[in-house]
């Protein structure tokens, strides 16, 4: 058998977050120390790894996993985001 690629993308990343949360019950803390370390893994082929890498400071502060990914994105692309909730938007205008 040779050599098997692993690729992660944010789906799987924000599933994983949802089922350490609400599945395991595991603290903020914990899963974003756990993906920190695990998405830097050179063996590992992540896409979007930079946003990726930066969306833990929001996470922690009690953002939800997409709406942090959102915000990552559009500091990482220099684009502005838009959307329908209030504290994603006060989060993007300061």
């Amino acid at each position: 058998m040779g050599k098997r690629k692993l690729r992660l993308t944010a789906l799987i990343t924000a599933e994983t977050v949802y089922v350490l949360e609400s599945f395991y019950k595991r603290p903020r803390q914990e899963i974003a120390e756990f993906l920190e370390v695990f998405i830097t893994q050179k063996w590992l082929a992540v896409e979007n790894r930079k946003i990726l890498q930066n969306i833990w400071p929001w996470y922690l502060r009690g953002f939800h996993f997409v709406d942090s990914f959102l915000l990552a994105w559009g500091k990482a692309k220099d684009e502005k985001i838009l959307s329908f909730d209030k504290k994603l938007m006060r989060a993007i205008t300061r």
